[in-house]
């Protein structure tokens, strides 16, 4: 049976090119020290692949 706790976290830019994937189990900081300003859409999946949140962030430096 799957680990339903793992979750995987995936960034695009507006262009829909990944920029990061990274699995965590409960809480993740992103860090954006190697990202360009700008608007990034993040996606949260779980380990079967729902989608749990996705969201539209802005970094600004």
């Amino acid at each position: 049976m799957p680990n339903v706790d793992l979750s995987t976290l995936t960034m695009y830019n507006l262009d829909g090119k990944l920029l990061l994937q990274n699995t965590f189990k409960g809480h993740h900081v992103i860090n954006t020290d190697n990202i360009d300003s700008g608007t990034y859409i993040l996606k949260i999946t779980d380990s079967q692949m729902n989608i749990l949140r996705t969201e539209r962030i802005t970094i600004s430096k």
